[in-house]
């Protein structure tokens, strides 16, 4: 009788002998991601409402052209990237931890909120001041 090893990855997979017995049924899980790679630059709030997943629009820093006439670069889709073999490819040839990724993510949720109450701010400053002058 031969033993049955268990590695664990996504899935459990089972090998017995050289047959595999329980396919491995996450894809690429074990790949870098790119939210975490310091080439990611998340998308622009202009397409937030046009996109069900929120890193649809999302660009990568290392690949794109530059316009030769004024300078400006424009990015590439990190998605296309991640599926031309020849660029980062599923394996994320190019990508380089960023070590302050959960701070920017972070920041990303507030910028937000922080936008929201500078505009708010001064007319809730105002109307608390007017409120206290009525009582006095």
């Amino acid at each position: 009788m031969k033993k049955t090893g268990v590695l664990l990855l996504a899935t459990t997979t089972v090998y017995r002998g050289s047959r595999v017995l329980v396919p491995e049924t996450i894809k690429n899980l074990h790949a870098p991601k790119c939210h975490t790679c310091k080439h990611f630059i998340p998308e622009s709030s202009s397409h937030f409402l046009f996109a069900s997943d929120l890193h649809t629009f999302a660009k990568c820093k290392k690949f794109g052209n530059a316009d030769l006439v004024s300078g400006k670069i424009n990015h590439d889709y990190a998605e296309s990237c991640r599926s031309i073999e020849s660029k980062c490819g599923t394996n994320g040839t190019h990508y380089e931890f960023d070590e302050f990724y959960k701070v920017k993510s972070d920041l990303r949720i507030i910028k937000p909120l922080l936008t929201w109450v500078a505009i708010f701010s001064p007319a809730a400053l105002m109307g608390i001041a007017t409120y206290f002058a009525r009582q006095n």
